[in-house]
């Protein structure tokens, strides 16, 4: 019998995304042409 791998978040990244400036950042610049749509106050 094969053991399953059990996966586990990448606990790093899920705290670096955490941050509502660098979340707004990747959107505003990948969806908005660097248009500073979404704020982070409003995450």
């Amino acid at each position: 019998m094969a053991v399953k791998n059990k996966l586990k978040p990448d606990i790093v990244l899920k705290n670096f995304w955490r941050d509502n400036d660098r979340f707004a950042d990747l959107f505003n610049g990948s969806l908005f042409h660097g248009e500073k749509i979404l704020q982070p106050d409003m995450l």
